[in-house]
């Protein structure tokens, strides 16, 4: 008898719970709140982005080639890892 009153008690708080969640989630007030938010949000990243200054490209001849790597492949190492365990 305790195991099923205690067990309705839950479903009912639950569901009370999830209730008031979704009241007050879709009320006016909430909605109004959150879509002022979203467009104070989008001004202040305008105003931000504006601001940003323009770095100037000094990205010329950065990466150069190296020609060692060809002679790098031709090399054959020995490797070691027998001998580890002696």
């Amino acid at each position: 008898m305790i195991n099923i009153l205690v067990k309705s008690f839950i479903i009912i708080v639950s569901i009370f719970f999830y209730i008031i969640i979704y009241n007050h989630y879709f009320s006016e007030l909430n909605l109004n709140k959150i879509s002022n938010n979203r467009e104070n949000l989008n001004l202040k990243n305008y105003v931000n982005i504006n601001e940003i200054p323009l770095l100037k490209n000094d990205t010329n001849k950065a990466i150069e080639f190296s020609s060692n790597f060809e002679n790098t492949n031709e090399r054959k190492y020995k490797r070691n890892f027998w001998e580890l365990f002696d």
